[in-house]
């Protein structure tokens, strides 16, 4: 019985911790707000232009900066009246939606990516019927199709779209694409399609997937990775809601080769010394981003054989006093601690977004010529005060501002992240 009482009043504070999590991380924060997530346009002719604003707030308290934005189609344009939004302001995003080949229900993507810490990247719809224009001249439409038709595509003579796709064999989603879904649609389009696979566990196929990003202007996509044409698409998400769209967009064009692969270098860095250099990382187990690090380690550890990489599960007992233990020694502000993927090297921190290949290779350079300490031996003799730090600062929120920050916000994976270190807490 004094069991069943504790863990009900465990879950009852869970509860709490939720809004409690939502409410710390958007103080003192860039927080991005979109009051409207969907454009339905109703009917549309063929070829007729239809043009939308959406609006993005920044209802934080630091400045927003839009990252990157694009569509999921060449058929829906999208620009933003400014990157930078300050505090209590707004930005627009015009959308121009044009279909000149598909007719039917049709769904497009608008992908937007911020410097929120706790917002990922955010969606917005597109969504229309097309239908024929009867008065204007005849041109070469698509009907509408099924989601469930697996009859072949007729395709001009002699076209092809090759398309390179860059995953792992221990990711469930690159499994799915690489055997099932893109034999499916090689079969639907009569064999032309081109299929070349990367496996990123080989960090020389990682360095060129970094190559291929930095030419397409497009980094830091989810795993998997697939390039057609001039379109790269991140995620399974993003590819099958986009893929065979875009296939049947190259095929009309008269198809598409594979991209001009940069070679990457397969020899190992010339640094300027060989000090050692020491970096600590906090990764949570099903973090996407974490996993895209994770590449990225494994990539520099290659290319760097003075570089040391010790890593931590930021969800394990022992592990969460001394994450917060070198938040505090990093001076990493209270509203950003105790946040996965999070990077510890020489004097410099960084966290989920700020973690790029090139920032990672320009610091182990700097810090290469004269080494670094361990981290985390530092952090170590701060430990014994994490704890306390943790549960005082969120002691420090008012009950009803948190709960009603809690009900405008909802559950986010940044608050349940926390709720588990918390959890682990009152376990004890």
């Amino acid at each position: 019985m004094a069991k069943l009482k504790r863990w009900r009043h465990i879950g009852f504070i869970c509860l709490i911790l939720n809004f409690i999590a939502v409410f710390a991380y958007g103080q003192e924060v860039p927080k991005i707000s979109l009051p409207e997530k969907v454009w339905n346009i109703g009917t549309l002719k063929i070829d007729e232009e239809a043009i939308h604003t959406f609006k993005v707030m920044n209802i934080g308290s630091q400045e927003l900066e839009i990252t990157q934005l694009r569509s999921s189609c060449s058929c829906l344009k999208v620009e933003i009246s400014s990157k930078k939004i300050q505090p209590n302001e707004y930005a627009e995003i015009k959308a121009t939606f044009k279909e000149d080949r598909r007719l039917g229900e049709t769904i497009k993507t608008i992908y937007i990516d911020s410097n929120d810490p706790t917002a990922g990247r955010l969606i917005l719809r597109v969504k229309a019927n097309v239908i024929k224009d009867e008065a204007a001249s005849e041109k070469e439409v698509q009907s509408p199709r099924k989601p469930t038709q697996t009859v072949k595509v007729k395709v001009p003579k002699d076209a092809s779209v090759c398309i390179t796709l860059f995953g792992s064999e221990d990711c469930d989603d690159c499994v799915f694409l690489k055997d099932k879904l893109l034999p499916q649609l090689s079969q639907k389009f009569g064999g032309v399609l081109k299929v070349k696979f990367y496996s990123i566990d080989d960090v020389s196929n990682y360095d060129l997937l970094v190559a291929l990003e930095e030419q397409f202007s497009d980094m830091g996509n989810d795993i998997p990775v697939v390039f057609i044409g001039k379109n790269v698409l991140g995620g399974l998400f993003e590819v099958t809601e986009n893929l065979e769209s875009l296939i049947e967009e190259y095929l009309s064009k008269g198809g598409c080769d594979f991209p001009a692969l940069v070679a990457a270098k397969a020899e190992k860095a010339k640094t300027t010394s060989s000090k050692v250099v020491y970096l600590a990382y906090f990764q949570r187990p099903g973090c996407k981003e974490c996993d895209r690090v994770n590449y990225i380690l494994k990539s520099l550890e290659r290319r760097y054989p003075n570089l040391k990489v010790r890593r931590f599960n930021s969800e394990k007992k022992e592990n969460i006093e001394l994450f917060e233990a070198m938040c505090d020694l990093y001076g990493v502000p209270e509203n950003e601690r105790l946040i996965a993927p999070g990077i510890f090297l020489g004097a410099q921190h960084l966290l989920k977004e700020e973690i790029t290949d090139k920032k990672l290779r320009d610091l182990i350079e700097q810090y290469g010529k004269e080494g670094t300490g361990r981290p985390w031996e530092d952090a170590e003799k701060m430990r014994a005060g994490a704890k306390e730090n943790i549960i005082a600062r969120f002691r420090t929120l008012g009950p009803f501002a948190v709960m009603a920050a809690g009900l405008v916000d909802g559950i986010n994976p940044c608050a349940f992240a926390t709720i588990i270190f918390f959890m682990s807490y009152l376990a004890l």
